[in-house]
């Protein structure tokens, strides 16, 4: 939905990014980029068009997926984070379901890496071997070409997994359930784990004759520190789903959170979502270039705290890739169209403070062109950014 290349580029129109913020720290100002791989330079693979960079538990080995090499890449990663290319996996005659390849959830013993697609709407299993090498399991689809539907309705005993347009996946810590955004079955498809790894459709949780969720086109899916409550992103809607678990198996709406409703303002085409780790604040990133914060209250509640649209500079265009410091203190923001990685300050009552940005005008033009994401390592020592349109996978230097 993100992409820039011809093959998404109806999706780009769709979806743009925004961000959100968090706790400042002067060392940020001026990072240092310790290393840039781009796609088929010096040997390196997959990373046309990457979306996502995301580490196992342990820091050893990375994974990112691209939506125009339809893949999955792993790096070995060293003790002082550099990284060497270990595998590369591409839509073939053997390995189906990467295209369009958007997230990927990897198991806490970093036995499973789960990826999850757009165009081919799949879940795709990756198993590591004895040998340390990851090998293909299998992928769970409808076998639906949606777009082919040019927008109509699609039945719902067609799309029995509720995978069509997969674009985003958690994984609890218990890595014993798996929650799937899908942004054309309108739909959070979760998937039950056996202790061998292998997920189980369990059920979806999507409109009916008797309830509307507010899950149209839903593309961001959220589970809060605790794995009590699941947020979903409703980019047609305005509108964020805040669920709260009964058990395993349910889910009940608790709450929804929608635009022009409650003192609600520019909550529109909302695409990323974090949370604090005592799970107080809120943040929403959204494709109208603001980011929206709500406060809990006592009763579990989530009311409107604050909304940015204007910081100064051009560097929310594009935004919506969002992720928070290990210390809970800084938040990160990728800005597709801009460029740009900003950075925010989380003040004490979960406000949110502008103070720099990474632009291209700083590095090589291709470090951050389209940036798709931008995570940070378990020790807040790293920031690890993929470009869509640079098609490359930088790391910078945190401390």
């Amino acid at each position: 939905m993100f992409y820039y290349k011809p093959l998404f580029t109806f999706l780009c129109i769709l979806f743009l990014f925004s961000l959100v913020g968090c706790t400042f720290n002067p060392q940020y100002q001026n990072l240092k980029q310790l290393l840039l791989l781009q796609d088929e330079i010096n040997d390196i693979d997959g990373l046309d068009n990457p979306r996502i960079a995301k580490l196992n538990n342990e820091a050893t080995q990375l994974f990112v997926v691209s939506a125009d090499d339809d893949s999955l890449a792993v790096f070995d990663v060293s003790n002082d984070f550099d990284l060497s290319l270990s595998q590369v996996f591409k839509n073939d005659e053997n390995i189906t379901g990467l295209r369009g390849a958007t997230k990927v959830a990897i198991s806490k013993d970093g036995l499973f890496a789960y990826v999850v697609s757009f165009y081919d709407s799949a879940l795709v299993i990756f198993k590591k071997g004895v040998d340390g090498k990851f090998y293909y399991q299998h992928t769970y689809s409808d076998n639906i070409n949606w777009w082919e539907y040019k927008g109509k309705p699609i039945a719902s005993s067609l799309q029995k997994l509720a995978l069509l347009g997969a674009y985003d996946i958690e994984i609890n810590d218990a890595s014993d359930q798996i929650y799937i955004a899908s942004s054309v079955s309108n739909a959070i498809s979760i998937f039950n784990i056996n202790t061998d790894g292998f997920p189980i459709f369990s059920h979806a949780i999507r409109d009916t004759d008797n309830i509307n969720y507010n899950l149209e086109g839903t593309v961001d899916v959220l589970l809060s520190p605790s794995n009590s409550k699941l947020f979903a992103a409703g980019y047609n809607e305005n509108a964020i789903n805040i669920f709260l678990k009964q058990d395993k198996l349910k889910f009940n709406l608790s709450q929804r959170l929608i635009n022009n409703t409650d003192g609600i303002k520019h909550l529109e085409k909302p695409l990323s979502m974090a949370i604090s780790h005592d799970e107080l604040y809120l943040y929403i990133a959204c494709a109208n270039g603001s980011i929206v914060i709500f406060t809990q209250n006592p009763k579990g509640k989530y009311s409107f705290l604050q909304s940015i649209t204007d910081v100064g500079e051009s560097v929310l265009a594009g935004a919506g890739n969002i992720t928070i410091s290990p210390d809970d203190k800084t938040i990160f923001v990728a800005s597709e169209s801009d460029n740009a990685i900003s950075i925010f300050s989380k003040n004490n009552d979960g406000t949110l403070k502008y103070e720099s940005a990474i632009t291209s005008k700083k590095v090589h033009i291709n470090t951050l062109l389209g940036a798709s994401s931008v995570n940070v390592s378990p020790d807040g020592k790293y920031l690890l950014v993929t470009a869509g349109k640079g098609n490359s996978l930088s790391i910078f230097n945190l401390r």
